[in-house]
């Protein structure tokens, strides 16, 4: 549905997240910044533009992917997220080194200290693996992050033309994890056309290959908010395996909430997220007055897991559909978008049959299906991640187990098969540090044509290792090599994973970036 028209808004949207973070910075939210179409605003540390002074960033030009939209979205200046952040700001900060932030201020994923050359390792467990007091300490920080207005975002609740053109500022205050409600809403929002017409055929987050990239820095961005909220570096979001579950056994009033004996469509009173209101899951009202969520309370969180259209989700996603997902070649296929075939991403989204492969307009299975069975807040795309169920459902998705097994393979056995896993890039995005043994370190120093082979392997088939590599062989081939990914990958390493067009281009401008991610090991077969 959205095809390449996503890719582009992906490389846009995780750019924009690298330099601002956040949606709309606060000290980016006058006239005079909207005027100027400029978000530079001081880092605190030493009160100049993007911390220039201590070489944190600089203040430049917004770079825009020249990606062609595709012909889902017929249109051309009509929404503000086109060319983002462009409507808005077209000079934003540009971060330096291990440094990001929309003022430079904060680390790199993966990085801590001072000045950002810490190395840090945070690992995601099962909620299921947490004692007693880490259970409490999360659905605290959650209650905090519910109830603590964000300092630094503001929500726009008009557009810009709406705003007269940035002259009449239309911001609003948001709590922090409102803000990601908000986030997540925008994304996915329907294009306001004017008058009472809307375009619906528009997600820059769902549907297409940038799924599961942009819902990976999503997460990893909500946890550096928590982490600032609470000063807990160590904070991650747990996860729920939903994995052959027959029930949702997350949802009680030890985890998140059972269901109101008096109204099987509410949370238990005896959980805190009872008294949770939502926001922005009112699209229907908001497209009628061409309108943006402006993050008022709408009402309690609902949810009534099981009572759902059994027709659509007959059940939760089992271990074979996993292993059947993970065993796909392709990334994406076709289209790239909810009528792929054969798509890894299709159908770890839950639009293709995790047991033929085959798109079904009719079902809703895996990442799809576990929404539809929740049968409540959480089911409306928009308005999904009120329900605090969405972080443990997507921290799932995101995690190492949902992978194929990882093994250390010799260089024989490399050489006849040159196993999928190697050859299927996007499998190392779903894997952590702690699991991942991945078997190709040569490409690290190898030319660009090989890097490009590589990517396009998934397209045009398994392509045995010896066919690329020239002799003399990388002598770590010879005794057998793991390198360890880890939980946190750059925005760069992200997009140069689904985006074949600008491979090359970030491999050149990032190579030495990308291996500084890599722990390299030698380990003889």
């Amino acid at each position: 549905m959205r095809g390449r028209m996503l890719l582009a808004a992906l490389y846009c949207l995780l750019w924009s997240f690298q330099a601002s973070v956040g949606q709309f910075p606060r000290a980016c939210a006058s006239s005079k910044n909207l005027m100027e179409k400029e978000c530079c605003p001081k880092w605190r540390g030493d009160r100049s533009p993007c911390g220039q002074l201590s070489g944190r960033g600089s203040c430049q030009d917004v770079i825009l992917s020249n990606a062609p939209s595709g012909p889902q979205f017929p249109f051309a200046g009509v929404d503000d997220r086109e060319s983002w952040p462009s409507v808005f700001y077209n000079r934003t900060c540009q971060c330096f080194g291990n440094f990001m932030g929309f003022n430079c201020g904060d680390c790199k994923f993966g990085f801590g200290g001072r000045n950002c050359t810490e190395r840090r390792l945070l690992v995601r467990r099962s909620i299921f693996d947490l004692s007693v007091p880490e259970k409490n300490k999360f659905l605290a920080y959650l209650t905090l992050a519910k109830h603590t207005t964000s300092p630094d975002y503001v929500i726009p609740i008009g557009t810009y033309g709406q705003m007269n053109n940035g002259s009449k500022p239309m911001f609003k205050d948001i709590t922090i994890y409102d803000l990601f409600v908000w986030m997540h809403y925008y994304a996915s929002r329907d294009t306001l056309l004017g008058g009472s017409e809307v375009w619906k055929n528009i997600d820059f987050a769902h549907e297409a290959p940038g799924f599961l990239p942009w819902h990976r820095v999503f997460l990893l961005l909500w946890e550096q908010e928590i982490q600032k909220l609470t000063g807990d570096e160590n904070f991650t979001i747990p996860y729920w395996d939903w994995r052959d579950a027959e029930n949702c056994d997350v949802c009680t009033d030890e985890y998140i909430g059972g269901r109101n004996p008096a109204n099987p469509n509410l949370i238990s009173p005896a959980s805190v997220f009872s008294s949770w209101q939502i926001v922005c899951s009112r699209l229907d009202d908001y497209n009628s007055r061409q309108a943006l969520c402006n993050g008022t309370p709408e009402g309690p969180l609902l949810r009534n897991p099981g009572n759902h259209d059994k027709a659509r989700t007959p059940r939760l996603p089992s271990s074979e559909d996993v292993e059947f997902c993970l065993n796909l070649i392709h990334y994406d296929s076709g289209p790239m978008d909810k009528t792929a075939n054969f798509s890894f991403r299709n159908t770890l989204e839950g639009f293709a049959s995790p047991l033929t492969g085959i798109a079904d307009a009719f079902r809703s299975s895996m990442h799809n299906g576990l929404h539809i069975y929740m049968n409540g807040t959480i089911s409306q795309v928009q308005g999904s991640a009120n329900d605090p169920l969405f972080l443990l459902h997507h921290a799932f998705v995101d995690r190492a187990e949902i992978r194929t097994p990882c093994v250390s393979v010799g260089f024989q056995e490399v050489e006849v098969g040159f196993c999928s896993f190697v050859c299927s890039s996007w499998r190392a995005l779903l894997c952590s540090q702690q699991d991942v043994q991945y078997l190709f370190p040569q490409l690290l120093s190898a030319p660009l044509a090989c890097w490009k082979v590589f990517l396009n392997s998934g397209s045009e088939g398994i392509i045995p290792l010896k066919k690329f590599i020239q002799k003399p062989m990388h002598p770590l081939v010879t005794t057998g090599t793991s390198i360890w990914f880890p939980l946190y990958l750059s925005t760069e390493m992200v997009i140069s994973l689904f985006h074949p067009e600008i491979w090359a281009m970030t491999i050149a401008t990032y190579k030495n970036q990308i291996q500084s991610f890599f722990k390299i090991t030698l380990s003889p077969t």
